[in-house]
């Protein structure tokens, strides 16, 4: 999401750089809060989970290992 204009001062110049570096190499390119990859479509069901298919497991909303959800 881009900065808004009026925010744009409160932000060091550097800052491309400094985002790209947390989310690409600390993250890894994964969400730190539920792990979905980034600038992937992941398709969600019922109460939020989502197939990891990275990994080759379902997660729920924050991102832990949970089971396979019914899907009849």
């Amino acid at each position: 999401m881009p900065i808004r204009p009026e925010l744009k001062p409160l932000y060091p110049a550097d800052w491309p750089q400094i985002s790209r570096s947390v989310r690409f190499e600390r993250a890894q390119g994964r969400c730190q809060r539920c792990g979905r990859p980034h600038g992937e479509r992941v398709r969600t069901v019922a109460p939020g989970l989502w197939f990891d298919a990275g990994q080759g497991v379902w997660r729920d909303a924050r991102g832990r290992v949970t089971r396979c959800p019914d899907l009849i």
